[in-house]
């Protein structure tokens, strides 16, 4: 199956429900959250294995070679700009690491990690043929003959990667609300921040939709004061959505953010700058008045999408530089197709005003409408409450994910189809296909892949779009200039229907 799962240790907050004006306190720090369970042999099995030997190093005959020159980044200067700002680290001089220190980086630490595995499981490891393939690797690389992914680029062979295990070093990852949702509703939303902020697009289905009820937290208030630290932002995201589900007991929160460390201050283990506290804080309060919402409901598909999109803005406004998230819902889940469709009940002159109304309000820098901005229309008042509400969700989160269906070869498409080919969403998948074909070239292997459960938000740049002009590539696309980034404030609904 396709998804990871997380675990966290028993809650140890201590309220007393006798008085609905008492707050206690609690602080999170001593619990630790293991998260990361991707590959969590880097830090559990490996990071305390050194064996006999040295560490492995490239030689510093052969870095010298490399010391002080630049490679050919290509694209007129635009990739030597992408490594600079994306993939350069901060060195202990305070200088950022060059093209040659960041291969050095990442050859050594999977030359390292190999070592160790073959040291902790008594395999042979010959250090002048593991020597020989890493200049090997490292030319390769410096030719652009090869590159490992970007989270490879960023954490390989850092200190982060040996203390908190390998999940930095993954691209994407899955999560199902369809496991354990009603024993632990927190899980999939934990699950998916921690892993946007090291840097893993998340996909996330909404199975769990109508299981899990949104209850009233015992009225008395609780100080909890927030660890500086990715786990202790995971665990009050945790504490929070079980406050309204399975643990009402621990009382209404008052968060905290005085421990954490403002923005710009440098991150020492993942890398980058700290956000401050504010992205945190709107995430909490986002949740806190929307699960408040929901009391005495159940969390429906639109309410789970919802709150991941929440994360995913969160994970954009801090250390990360963005996150990328997709779902997945049942094509036949109405509400669901439609939460980024504003439209969906207007007539033709409804819809002219509609977007003349969006239209004056994006030239103001407005990105949130009130009923007031709609009284010159003749948009009928159950029909605003609507597309406000969907115009304002969309400006505000619903941006943060593709939304596509589990769709069934021989299925109808027709209403379904309809929508996407009003505004681009939503996508499609096919989990039997997904199942039954490791590669669509080998032909069909019933059951190869029989556990998959979904898909990450992830492609290659010569996976193949089909256009007006037949099958071209992403890359082919980009170059042409025919593709346009999305970044949550322009108008959404122009931008997906080109």
């Amino acid at each position: 199956m396709s998804r990871v799962l997380s675990g966290i240790s028993s809650p140890i907050l201590c309220p007393n429900p006798s008085s609905s004006s008492h707050m206690s306190n609690t602080k999170r720090s001593d619990v630790y959250f293991n998260s990361t369970r991707i590959v969590r042999n880097i830090a559990d099995s490996y990071g305390f294995v050194a064996g006999p030997d040295k560490e492995f190093r490239l030689d510093d005959t052969f870095l010298s070679k490399y010391s002080g020159k630049d490679p050919n980044f290509g694209y007129n200067g635009l990739g030597e700009v992408t490594y600079y700002r994306t993939y350069s680290r901060i060195k202990e001089n305070g200088g950022k690491e060059r093209f040659n220190e960041t291969i050095a980086r990442f050859v050594t630490g999977t030359y390292e990690i190999q070592r160790r595995h073959c040291y902790r499981f008594h395999l042979p490891w010959d250090r002048k043929r593991a020597q020989d393939s890493a200049q090997e690797m490292f030319e390769r690389a410096w030719d652009f003959k090869f590159l490992p992914p970007g989270r490879g680029l960023w954490t390989m062979g850092t200190q982060f990667m040996w203390r908190a295990g390998s999940a930095c070093l993954n691209n994407c990852g899955f999560v199902s609300t369809n496991d354990n949702f009603e024993e632990d509703p927190a899980q999939p939303f934990a699950f998916a921040m921690d892993m946007l902020m090291l840097g893993v697009g998340i996909g996330f289905d909404t199975r769990g939709a109508g299981r899990v009820a949104i209850v009233n937290p015992h009225s008395f208030k609780t100080r909890y004061v927030i660890d500086d630290s990715r786990e202790g932002w995971v665990l009050a995201l945790t504490d929070l959505i079980h406050s309204y589900t399975i643990k009402p007991n621990l009382g209404r929160f008052v968060f905290d953010y005085s421990e954490i460390r403002p923005a710009g201050i440098q991150i020492k283990g993942f890398g980058g700058e700290a956000s401050g506290p504010e992205g945190l804080r709107g995430l909490l309060t986002r949740i806190d008045e929307f699960l408040d919402s929901l009391i005495g409901t159940k969390l429906g598909s639109v309410e789970i999408t919802d709150l991941m999109n929440m994360v995913g803005k969160c994970v954009v406004a801090g250390n990360v530089r963005r996150s990328a998230e997709i779902a997945f819902g049942s094509p036949d889940d109405f509400e669901y197709r439609s939460m980024k469709n504003p439209l969906r009940d207007l007539t033709p002159d409804e819809i002219t005003q509609f977007y003349n109304v969006t239209g004056k309000l994006y030239g103001e820098g407005k990105y949130q409408a009130t009923f007031n901005d709609f009284t010159d229309t003749t948009i009928a008042l159950e029909k605003r409450a609507r597309i406000i509400n969907v115009w304002n969700a969309c400006n505000d989160r619903r941006w943060a994910s593709n939304n596509s269906v589990f769709a069934e070869v021989g299925m109808d498409y027709t209403d379904v189809g309809k929508q996407t080919a009003a505004n681009g969403e939503p996508g499609y998948i096919w989990l039997n296909n997904m199942r039954d074909y490791g590669r669509m070239i080998d032909g069909k292997q019933p059951g190869i892949d029989g556990r998959v459960q979904g898909a990450n938000p992830c492609f290659s740049g010569d996976m193949r779009l089909l256009t007006e002009n037949g099958y071209i590539s992403f890359e082919e696309r980009w170059l042409s200039g025919g593709m346009l980034e999305f970044n949550g404030h322009d108008d959404l609904f122009e931008l997906y229907g080109k």
